[in-house]
């Protein structure tokens, strides 16, 4: 778990389709695909889901899990990038946490 841990990467603020949940997860990988295009990323990820229980009100979290760290430590440090696009400058990238470090972080929410 702590292996995929470091592997991975949490998008926070990207949209979400409505719809039926697999036309929903189309258009999240096809999301994926252009905001890692945005980054200049050609790494592939080997899995991305949406994280808790689907709400239209709000955008739940994206996690993408990659094949090994480099690969997400390449888009951590090209992730100031999406601060300059205009269609993704509302999209944040943190390091995947455990629930009690998330906790830790996060007290308020």
């Amino acid at each position: 778990e702590e292996q995929q841990r470091r592997r991975s990467a949490v998008f926070i603020g990207v949209e979400e389709a409505f719809g039926p949940p697999q036309q929903r997860h189309e258009r999240d990988v096809e999301s994926m695909a252009e905001i890692l295009d945005e980054l200049n990323f050609d790494g592939v990820p080997v899995e991305a889901y949406r994280m808790g229980v689907f709400n239209p009100e709000k955008h739940r979290p994206f996690k993408v899990v990659f094949s090994n760290s480099h690969d997400a430590a390449q888009v951590f440090r090209q992730s100031y990038m999406l601060k300059l696009s205009p269609q993704f400058s509302s999209v944040y990238i943190r390091p995947s946490y455990t629930a009690a470090l998330r906790k830790e972080l996060f007290p308020k929410r």
